[in-house]
């Protein structure tokens, strides 16, 4: 993860005189640094010259290597069928070049894709090549065999390939466990153990599953590998949910978050996944689980502190989503964040979250904290979102926004109205998540005004992010502009 530091490393040869070996050599290792930092074209320029060169100086194998990092740009690109095509031209050098290693490896990557174009003889096929590239190295280790039976279990959950792939995943899993055995790879027995946990749990045999994923937690912790323990924490957490052991659930998650706060700064780096996108389901589960229990809860004390725990988690998210956007870790600790309950007797912060089946919103207002649930699932949301947004950006006089405009206000501002109107509240903070970033909330309706004719409307991206401190009040300048007609531009 220290591509930084390997770029300013290589930086020392790019000038040097090189050999053709070494000079393709030296491409492809400056393409993955810069793959690994997500600067795909660069990436993509530097593995054409390296090819350019290999091929020139004859070199197959180097060549192979070379396409095999192409097809996993155009993969990061989102382009399977170029992907597809470069994985092909990989194992057709790897076997030209007797390279039975870099075969497997190109045509694992190219099962992968298959998986993703949902082309089953494609996969069927990736897949025989890589175990017949397998056999001819003699063996496959333990982290090989923990490819193939990823696969495999994942032909049965996206392509609908028969239960029995899912039994050739537990062969594959326990083929790692020998080999690890053998070579006594903590690491790797970790991850097969925590694989079948995953097939039993795949299975609805939680007694089995959770054995399995303890077991692989505790190999995690001997390893060192946070990466992988925050992977079983989370596993278990799960299946103790599925088990109604709400408690030992709420402890698991606990772990997990903690792991994850220990793993932050490096995670998913070089390989194209978001923080959100890879743990961030992590927070929302656990966020899931605290919000279900509060009505259980009869002490007003407890259900408050309960719904601050939710807020304070899934604030984490938000302050990684910053962290990794601006890829600097001090972003919050420049901002002098403040926590945003304290910006005035008058104001009420509003932060949704969108959860699968339904959206809750908690509401910061003068006597505390309230939960409002509306029954409406984040996908129906989303899409609500994405129409209003499409209509108020329509250059033209036509009202069709004030539709969807009056539909959002109905779900998310109505169930909290007349705590907002009883507690005289007359400005709104609003922390949005997920769609919610892409609109203007001062424009949702409530069938005769804009909630912005009610209240003073701010949005902020987090409730820790900012500092919202007071403007000096003694000589401020200001400007201020605005329409009192709109009109067309043609």
């Amino acid at each position: 993860g220290l591509y930084r530091s390997a770029e300013q490393t290589l930086s020392i040869l790019e000038q040097a005189r090189l050999e053709p070996a070494q000079r393709a050599a030296f491409q492809r290792e400056w393409g993955l640094v810069l793959l690994g930092q997500g600067r795909l074209t660069e990436a993509d320029q530097a593995f054409d010259e390296g090819l350019e060169t290999a091929y020139s100086a004859g070199l197959e194998r180097l060549a192979g290597a070379l396409l095999n990092d192409k097809g996993t740009v155009a993969a990061a690109r989102g382009a399977p069928a170029a992907a597809t095509s470069l994985f092909g031209r990989a194992l057709e050098s790897a076997q030209l070049s007797g390279d039975p290693v870099l075969a497997f490896t190109a045509a694992l990557n190219r099962a992968r894709i298959a998986i993703e174009l949902r082309d089953i003889g494609l996969f069927e096929s990736s897949l025989d090549a890589a175990l017949n590239a397998g056999r001819q190295a003699n063996s496959l280790d333990a982290t090989q065999w923990l490819s193939i039976g990823s696969l495999q279990n994942a032909a049965v959950r996206d392509l609908g390939l028969p239960a029995r792939w899912r039994k050739n995943a537990f062969d594959s899993y326990r083929q790692a466990l020998e080999r690890a055995s053998a070579s006594g790879d903590d690491l790797a027995f970790s991850y097969a153990y925590g694989f079948i946990g995953g097939l039993y749990e795949d299975e609805l045999r939680m007694e089995q599953a959770l054995q399995w994923t303890r077991q692989a937690e505790i190999l995690a912790i001997s390893a060192g590998a946070d990466e992988a323990l925050y992977r079983w924490q989370w596993q278990s957490a799960r299946i103790l949910r599925s088990e109604d052991a709400n408690e030992d659930a709420i402890s698991a998650y606990r772990q997990a978050i903690a792991t994850l706060g220990r793993l932050r700064p490096n995670l998913g780096q070089g390989e194209g996944v978001s923080f959100r996108e890879r743990a961030a389901p992590v927070f929302f589960e656990y966020a899931d689980l605290l919000l279900s229990r509060t009505h259980a809860l009869d002490d007003e004390s407890a259900v408050e502190r309960n719904l601050k725990e939710v807020r304070a988690t899934l604030e984490q998210v938000k302050v990684a989503e910053v962290q990794e956007y601006f890829q600097d870790q001090c972003v919050q600790a420049a901002g002098g964040s403040t926590e945003l309950d304290t910006v005035g007797a008058g104001s009420a912060v509003i932060y949704p979250i969108l959860l699968p089946d339904r959206t809750e919103l908690l509401v910061s207002l003068p006597s505390g904290l309230r939960q409002f649930t509306t029954p409406i699932g984040s996908a129906v949301l989303t899409q609500e979102v994405r129409e209003f947004r499409r209509h108020i950006e329509r250059y033209d006089f036509r009202t069709d926004y004030l539709r969807h405009a009056r539909q959002l206000y109905r779900w998310l501002i109505e169930p909290l109205e007349a705590d907002l109107v009883a507690a005289g509240i007359d400005t709104l903070v609003i922390v949005p998540d997920g769609p919610l970033r892409t609109v203007p909330l001062a424009a949702l309706y409530d069938g005769q005004r804009f909630l912005v004719e009610r209240f003073a409307v701010a949005t902020t991206p987090g409730l820790t992010l900012t500092s919202p401190q007071p403007l000096e009040r003694a000589q401020v300048n200001l400007f201020a502009g605005g329409l009192t007609e709109g009109c067309l531009l043609y």
